[in-house]
């Protein structure tokens, strides 16, 4: 006998974690030079000659180890994708904010962080402003930490045209339209970003 009514009953639940865990070797290095030197830095593959960011131990796509000898890359790159948020989410900065995946001068992948210089009150405008190709600079602040988080004294990424142009490069490779982000009413999102880069 079939008992299923089609209802679905769903369960109220919270969680509040706190913990830390190792950052591990690659990311522990990588995060130093952050704080320490104001650079980007990345890990090639020596199979495969993708160079990746930020680093890793071995290469996803090879399996291999990548090399210990990192690159220096960026601080200017790309917009690969971008969202930004109208919503509030615990333990992350009030609304709008938005955060850009670019990949720096020099790498094979992508890096994720928060944008500045974007006003993001005009949803269109700040889809504008964040087009896929636009020329981004890292900013590290005075009171860094070895850390990339919402809350945390990292590098963000700063929209700055004139960059580009004083550098001679193209101010937009490709573009995409936005499109609101359907299982998250408040989020705007474009692009798809690149494999391997994360934040």
């Amino acid at each position: 006998m079939n008992t299923d009514t089609g209802e679905r009953v769903v369960l109220p639940g919270a969680w509040h974690l706190e913990f830390e865990h190792a950052a591990g070797r690659a990311a522990s290095r990588f995060l130093v030079g952050l704080r320490d030197d104001q650079v980007l830095r990345a890990s090639p593959c020596p199979n495969c000659t993708r160079i990746l960011v930020p680093p890793r131990n071995f290469c996803e796509d090879c399996f291999v180890p990548t090399s210990d000898d990192w690159v220096e890359v960026g601080p200017e790159g790309v917009v690969e994708s971008f969202t930004f948020t109208y919503a509030r989410f615990s333990g992350y900065a009030d609304p709008p904010y938005g955060v850009a995946y670019v990949r720096p001068d020099g790498a094979t992948t992508a890096i994720a962080n928060f944008v500045t210089g974007v006003d993001f009150t005009d949803p269109a405008a700040a889809a504008a402003r964040l087009a896929i190709g636009t020329r981004m600079r890292a900013v590290f602040r005075p009171d860094r930490a070895a850390r990339i988080t919402p809350t945390s004294p990292g590098p963000r990424f700063s929209e700055e045209p004139h960059m580009a142009e004083e550098l001679d490069l193209p101010l937009v490779l490709r573009r995409r339209a936005p499109c609101l982000a359907e299982d998250h009413p408040g989020v705007l999102s474009a692009g798809g970003g690149p494999r391997g880069g994360a934040a």
